[in-house]
């Protein structure tokens, strides 16, 4: 049951789509590891370091799935609608526009920072911005905020407008 990630990521690389992770599988492999992790005996070095190889295997085995699911989210316009991970691409869609407008600075801005108009009352190292607030911020916090709804970017006009007409 341990190679469940092993399993999946070969159904992936087989798959020209994402494929659907059934939370249901995901959550029966979680009570397996709970299980597990109770029936080892601590006091058994022996096992205790085969079950620690064990563990490095899962994460590994999962690091490839997670790379794997990411670039094939990228580049593939079909995505899953059951799927266990199936909001985080949103996030991921997030970041990857974030990271453009960063990059090109197509932002509106001075230096580094970046101008922001909040989407909805959010706080900020203790100081609460309300709704249609515009605020210039760091990068990273700009980020964190953005990525969690708080507030949009501040485009430059020109590029709006040319997004919008292609």
């Amino acid at each position: 049951m341990y190679d469940l990630f092993l399993r999946i990521l070969r159904d992936e690389i087989n798959s020209t789509s994402l494929i659907d992770i059934s939370r249901i599988k995901i959550n029966e492999y979680r009570n397996y590891l709970v299980n597990a992790f109770r029936e080892i005996s601590t006091e058994n070095t022996e096992v205790q370091k085969y079950f620690n190889e064990i563990i490095k295997n899962i994460m590994r085995d999962a690091d490839l799935l997670v790379r794997m699911r990411l670039v094939k989210n990228i580049l593939n316009s079909i995505k899953p609608v059951d799927s266990v991970d199936t909001d985080l691409y949103s996030i991921v869609e997030k970041l990857i526009y974030f990271y453009k407008v960063f990059l090109t600075n197509f932002y509106i801005g001075v230096d580094d920072d970046i101008y922001v108009v909040f989407r909805r009352k959010c706080s900020v190292d203790n100081r609460v911005f309300m709704k249609n607030d515009i605020v210039k911020l760091d990068p990273l916090t700009c980020i964190k905020l953005y990525l969690n709804d708080c507030v949009d970017l501040i485009v430059k006009p020109y590029i709006v407008e040319t997004i919008e007409s292609s």
